[in-house]
């Protein structure tokens, strides 16, 4: 347990406008939240799996459409998660 948190939880949202995909990558060989709420990019539809580029000093700039991920991308990063416990992805849509 890291900072106080437990390895098994039960909500992790991630809403951060931009490197949402990377920071949720970064924790999740680490955490296994059982329902995960993050937000995607709208303008980027099934089957298209694709994410921005890290980038840890940019933020989305609102007039575009480059931010976030794709909710493939996001489905790909539940299933190929070697501890993954997720059971739900909950999105919120950015468009």
């Amino acid at each position: 347990m890291r900072y106080g948190v437990p390895v098994d939880f039960g909500l992790l949202s991630v809403d951060i406008d931009r490197n949402d995909w990377w920071v949720w990558n970064a924790i999740s060989d680490a955490y296994r939240p059982a329902v995960v709420i993050a937000e995607i990019n709208a303008h980027i539809a099934p089957p298209g799996s694709r994410t921005v580029a890290y980038d840890a000093s940019s933020m989305w700039d609102g007039a575009t459409d480059y931010h976030g991920a794709s909710i493939t991308a996001l489905c790909c990063l539940v299933r190929g998660s070697r501890r993954s416990k997720t059971n739900a992805l909950v999105c919120r849509l950015a468009v």
